[in-house]
């Protein structure tokens, strides 16, 4: 062959990126991510493809490799790249890579990173979805409202919509809708960014449209196509040396713009209510944003003369813009959680086509009390509650974050792992040895009250006796060290992956729980006081973010893996109150002033399981009226009433029982008491005799066999104490005194009442007392509850005092 030949044919030789499997290859299951199926190998050659595969496969058996994909390796700008370049596009995309050539990938991966290859840019298949009904008359409603407005009134207009209700994609439609090319979008939360550019840029709605973010500068947009900028209240505020805004925001109060909105309004950043809803709750990291705060009233004079005939207001709970009266009722459009799920129902029930609500989960809430012995230690916070704060309070002490009650906490993260309880006369299981919820609890974010707690939580689950903690990645989102906004957001989203394999603990306390997207998230654990319904339900449902896959052998449908999603709370009466006062205002929004429909509304959808004294009950309206007001439902305080907790018989306790004649011979004149004396001495002679045998090494069985025996006879006693006891209840409701503890049952001033309700006269009770039979904490907790219960049920109102801090709150 000549030299002009040669030439020639190099000049044809077209260089290609192929892809093939075979074999076992085909079958093997993804281990990276679950749901996928078949390896792939990418490879490249200069000669041709069916060729090479051979030469790569000749042992195979022949009809079993599949050749996948092939295209020419030449980029747009006509330059030559080799599989190397694909594989690490690849792996930039997430992909994984499990030996050489081989990754775990699917077509439509390859077929992008090639494209992003050639094109030298990220390239993303755009998104298609349709809006929900409910977003379409968000639109509709709005649409209508601005276009009936005369020239010279506001044009303001409210979306009270819940969290979820993809309120950033509806303002976009909404921008279609009027003919807008020109948004701006006002945040005090950096981190709802990724949210808004990620509506923006990935759907095929809004192609052509151009979005603007941190950092970034207007000088680079196009203005003859449209774009939206985002901008927070942090950085529109910053001033240079001499006191003027920066020269990159000059435009943002130059525009005319076409629509301003205004994102988490119930943050308010021109009125002094945000800073105080705000600061109640703000953390150690949080406080630079107070500092934003306090410049607020600087801005709203500026904020008044940004240049738009349009605004829109965008919350989950506006309830102080909306007890304030700043919307008119043709100002706002609702969307509730319970309107969302009975959306979701009705569809299932009367639509063919595919449900859009399927994918958003059902929340499910489970409350729960620390024991009295782990309470006792923490601080009071709260009526018949105690402080999360003080419980979870941490400090720094030569430069490692411990918990002051760190042994407290100990025992709190065994419980949640184990099915024993923190103590033995509580009987439920912690989440985690739940197998109902187990599953759900792979992904997980603990809200703690601030960045000591975080880290000294961080520190502890590593701790060698959390062994059982050590198969989940622990992120500390708090502090100066995680970063603000999206940089916070990073290595949550690293540890995470795509969910499937891995197992995380996110530790925040106020990072990522407002306008942030995290589909992996099943749970949240409420570990801090806060009074704010506003602040509450917003870290509540950051839960309840979709999260879908598609599945393996059908790429056009998708599996939801997370159909249920939880809120864990461990202050319960903090945690109903919130509900109530949430479902109150809810319902004020409305217009309606009785809440217990909206509270029977939003428990139909939102079930609400509470565990007290080792009991689990379902709530029903009544029942969560009666606690968020009078501290514990009815049937509850029952139960309470029955418990043995509130009887003790340890060695001390018989053995003055035995000591003082003059009691026993009183008590032995009822026909429940006719042989305390006789099952008392037993008991303690079975006490000493179980001792003995232990001492002794005899069998295990015969030691048990009188274990039980001691355990039947210590029930009979508790039994016949409870029958008095649950009759004291009556004496309260009967005399006209209102007791507060035991000391005032004790001291009562009609002790003829009290010996013909009960059968026991006062001087016998006090001497039980005081001989410590009863157990005085737990039932002058249950005292208490029964006043509260008594005074609901007579005037279906909280006292003066809780209406006031009600108000206060």
């Amino acid at each position: 062959m000549g030299r002009d030949s040669r030439e020639q044919s190099q000049a044809k030789v077209v260089p290609k990126i192929y892809a093939y499997t075979y074999g076992e290859y085909h079958e093997k299951t993804w281990e990276h991510r679950s749901g996928g199926l078949g390896w792939m190998k990418v490879g490249f050659t200069t000669g041709d493809v069916r060729k090479r595969v051979k030469e790569q496969t000749s042992s195979s058996v022949p009809g079993q490799v599949r050749i996948l994909w092939e295209e020419n390796a030449v980029s747009d700008q006509g330059v030559k790249f080799s599989d190397s370049d694909v594989h690490k596009q690849l792996i930039a995309n997430g992909a994984h890579r499990v030996q050489n050539e081989w990754f775990e990938i699917t077509l439509d991966e390859l077929k992008i990173a090639i494209a992003e290859v050639k094109k030298g840019r990220k390239v993303t298949a755009p998104r298609n979805f349709k809006m929900r009904p409910e977003q379409r008359r968000a639109v509709e409603q709005t649409a209508a409202y601005y276009r009936e407005q005369v020239e010279d009134k506001a044009k303001h207009f409210l979306w009270n919509a819940k969290m979820r209700f993809g309120k950033t994609f509806a303002s976009y439609q909404l921008a279609l809708e009027m003919g807008w090319t020109k948004l701006l979008i006002l945040t005090y939360k950096p981190a709802v960014e990724d949210s808004w550019r990620k509506d923006l840029e990935d759907h095929q709605d809004f192609q052509g449209w151009q979005f603007i973010g941190k950092g970034e500068g207007f000088e680079d947009i196009d203005e003859s196509s449209p774009y939206a900028w985002l901008v927070s209240f942090q950085d529109i505020m910053q001033k240079d040396a001499t006191g003027e805004i920066k020269d990159r925001l000059e435009l943002v109060f130059v525009n005319d713009w076409d629509c301003i909105i205004i994102d988490e309004y119930h943050f308010g950043a021109w009125r002094s209510g945000p800073k105080e809803l705000y600061a109640s709750d703000n953390s150690d990291e949080e406080a630079r944003l107070i500092d934003v705060y306090d410049s607020a009233s600087s801005f709203s004079e500026e904020f008044r003369i940004l240049k738009t005939e349009h605004r829109l207001y965008l919350s989950g709970t506006p309830f102080r813009a909306l007890a304030e009266g700043e919307f008119g009722e043709d100002q706002i459009y609702n969307w509730t959680y319970a309107d969302e799920q009975n959306a979701k129902r009705i569809w299932e029930e009367e639509y063919c086509e595919p449900n859009p609500y399927r994918s958003l989960p059902q929340l499910k809430m489970f409350t729960y009390k620390i024991s009295d012995a782990t309470r006792s230690y923490a601080e009071a916070g709260f009526d018949d509650e105690f402080s999360l704060n003080g419980f979870f309070a941490a400090k720094v002490r030569d430069r490692i974050p411990r918990f002051n009650k760190e042994r407290d906490v100990q025992r709190w993260l065994d419980w949640l792992r184990k099915q024993t309880a923190i103590t033995e006369q509580n009987s439920h299981p912690g989440p985690f040895a739940d197998p109902q919820l187990r599953s759900a609890l792979d992904h997980t974010v603990w809200h703690l009250p601030n960045v000591a707690s975080c880290r000294a939580m961080e520190r502890l689950l590593a701790a060698p006796q959390n062994t059982f903690f050590g198969e989940f990645k622990v992120v500390c989102a708090a502090g100066a060290k995680a970063g603000i906004g999206l940089k916070a957001l990073d290595p949550v989203r690293k540890a995470i992956g795509d969910g499937s394999v891995t197992k995380t603990i996110t530790l925040t306390c106020g990072k990522l729980l407002t306008g942030v997207t995290v589909p992996q998230w099943g749970a949240i654990f409420m570990l801090r006081d806060t009074k704010s319904a506003e602040t509450y339900f917003q870290a509540a449902f950051r839960v309840q973010s979709p999260w879908t896959r598609p599945i393996a052998d059908d790429p056009n449908r998708e599996e939801v893996v997370k159909p249920v999603a939880y809120i864990f709370d461990f202050a319960q009466n903090r945690a109903l109150e919130m509900v109530y006062g949430f479902c109150a205002k809810q319902a004020n929004a409305k217009g309606e002033g009785n809440a217990r429909s909206e509270v029977r509304e939003f428990l139909n959808f939102l079930p609400i399981l509470a565990y007290d004294d080792g009991n689990l009950v379902k709530l029903d309206a009544t029942n969560l009226m009666e606690i968020a007001t009078s501290g514990i439902a009815s049937d509850m305080l029952a139960k309470r009433w029955q418990s043995r907790r509130l009887i003790n018989l340890n060695r001390a306790v018989m053995e003055g029982i035995l000591n003082n004649e003059e009691l026993l011979r009183s008590l032995e004149k009822m026909e429940a008491f006719r042989a305390l004396r006789k099952h008392t001495s037993e008991l303690l002679t079975m006490e000493k005799s179980i001792k003995k045998a232990k001492a002794e090494g005899r069998k295990k069985s015969t030691v048990s066999k009188e274990k039980r025996e001691m355990k039947k006879r210590r029930k009979e006693i508790q039994d016949a104490l409870l029958k008095f006891l649950t009759r004291v209840p009556i004496f309260m409701y009967l005399t006209d005194y209102r007791e507060e503890s035991l000391v005032d049952v004790i001291r009562n001033v009609e002790p003829a009442l009290f010996t013909k309700v009960t059968g026991l006269n006062i001087e016998d009770f006090d001497a039980l007392c005081k001989l410590g039979v009863f157990n005085t904490q737990i039932l002058n907790q249950a005292i208490y509850a029964f006043k509260r219960q008594e005074a609901f049920s007579l005037t279906g109102e909280k006292s003066s005092h809780d209406l006031e801090q009600m108000d206060e709150d």
